[in-house]
């Protein structure tokens, strides 16, 4: 079958597919530890069906974190191939993030799906379900052209705590790995740099995420009557949060480096090495042209090689619910980004040895650890990243270049260090404008159907 009337077949088929990412999206399969984990357990069980249904042998696994808990459900598809075809592994994770306040949305409820413009909208849709349907509808249409056989060895891969860490993960590939160890791993979570522009990701920051609770009381007290002698813990949090940072807005943790950036476009044969530019990152973030971006150096390396830190949550009171009153207590969730090549034990260390020595006026300090992700870098010189270059840039039409993603997808590095010879491919699904995590997550419909067109091609190539 040719590329074009493999193109039409797609296209004709796409409806369908945009349907079975709807399903998706209303099974709200939150995977943070204060959501219900039944529905984790739903969106594993709808994707060992779906693949099952498509003929596949599947199985879901379950096995525990490094502390003794019992992890989320790992769904494994298999298909073989020809004898001597290479064992090609499809990832995508089925776990989301929280809705978030409903009233932030504006195109929909965060879980019912809805289409507006050739986008779907819906919590995730891009981060990860449209990888999901990417490789149902890549299956369908490589079992069409093979009269009901594949081209290679297929493994499809779901885990269901990507979200929040992949925790049990390293226990799941130290059990189970033989299932998953292939010869290619494709990696459908990551980003492209504009719509209609694909990329291959080769560089991945880590993530370090803690819960911080500063103390100053036992109980509330009068902020008239006790103010100026009492420190309000709310007051001690800023003071504390803002020692992460230096004039410039540098990550100013001592014992945390980054990693070096090859200056300019870096062009090999073929493909190149996007560089970002600040215009680009205030048009996608929406920033206002009174606000000056954090941090000094290229916006490059700002962006995917140095360390980045966040405030991602805070427990205090209202401003409607707020009175006069000093409050003992204040708890945060703060999100540290880590470059390429950085120890994430080591970094965890720097963390909380500066919380500790930052305590304002000597308050209590408590830090608990909630996620713990590692950086990678992906080998861009493997003979598959030019193979999967070609099948992108043919099924888009335009140049695919390869970039660094200044998010972490800890399964990669996991599953990096225990195959090391497998070749990775961390392909481009989601625009700028998806807005993965935040309210009115979206899909380009248009971007799902070209990403399904060059997994159909990229499996063909390799098997050829």
């Amino acid at each position: 079958m040719t590329s074009s009337s493999l193109r039409d077949r797609i296209s004709q088929s796409m409806p369908r597919y945009s349907d079975l990412l709807s399903e998706f999206v209303a099974i709200d399969s939150v995977s943070q530890s204060t959501a219900d984990p039944s529905r984790v357990d739903a969106s594993a069980q709808w994707v060992a069906e779906q693949l099952g249904a498509r003929g596949c042998d599947v199985e879901i696994y379950r096995t525990r974190t490094p502390e003794g808990s019992l992890g989320l459900p790992t769904v494994v598809g298999h298909y073989p191939g020809p004898e001597g075809s290479p064992h090609v592994v499809l990832y995508a994770h089925h776990d989301v993030m929280p809705g978030g306040d409903p009233a932030e949305w504006t195109t929909t409820e965060p879980f019912t799906a809805r289409v507006i413009d050739g986008r779907l909208y819906g919590r995730g849709s891009a981060d990860d379900g449209a990888g999901l349907v990417a490789h149902l509808a890549t299956i369908d249409h490589l079992l069409i052209e093979g009269n009901g056989e594949l081209p290679c060895s297929l493994t499809v891969l779901s885990e269901g705590e990507e979200e929040v860490g992949s925790a049990s993960f390293e226990s799941f590939l130290e059990q189970h790995g033989h299932l998953v160890d292939a010869d290619v791993l494709v990696v459908a979570d990551g980003g492209n740099p504009a719509l209609g522009e694909p990329a291959l990701t080769t560089s991945l920051r880590g993530v370090i995420q803690v819960f911080v609770t500063v103390s100053t009381m036992d109980h509330p007290v009068h902020s008239g009557m006790y103010g100026g002698v009492a420190c309000d813990a709310v007051t001690a949090m800023c003071r504390l949060v803002a020692s992460l940072h230096d004039e410039h807005g540098n990550v100013a943790i001592d014992g945390l480096r980054g990693a070096v950036h090859r200056q300019g476009t870096v062009k090999r044969d073929s493909f190149s090495c996007i560089d970002m530019s600040e215009d680009t990152v205030r048009a996608d973030c929406g920033i206002r042209d009174d606000v000056p971006l954090l941090g000094q150096g290229s916006v490059t390396d700002r962006l995917w090689f140095q360390p980045s830190i966040s405030v991602i949550g805070i427990d205090a009171v209202d401003v409607a619910h707020s009175s006069c009153t000093l409050q003992p207590q204040c708890r945060a969730r703060l999100s540290l980004r880590t470059a390429p090549g950085e120890n994430t034990r080591q970094a965890y260390e720097a963390l909380v040895r500066h919380l500790h020595n930052h305590a304002p006026f000597g308050m209590h300090v408590e830090v608990e650890c909630d996620e713990l992700g590692a950086a990678c870098l992906v080998d861009d010189q493997a003979p598959a990243v030019q193979v999967a270059l070609d099948a992108m840039t043919e099924a888009w039409g335009h140049q695919a270049v390869t970039l660094g993603m200044g998010a972490s997808i800890p399964f990669v590095a996991l599953y990096q260090e225990k195959f090391p010879q497998a070749q990775i491919l961390v392909t481009g699904i989601e625009d700028p404008d998806a807005r993965a995590h935040g309210a009115d997550e979206s899909i380009h419909l248009g971007e799902l159907e070209r990403i399904i067109h060059s997994q159909c091609l990229l499996l063909n190539k390799l098997s050829a």
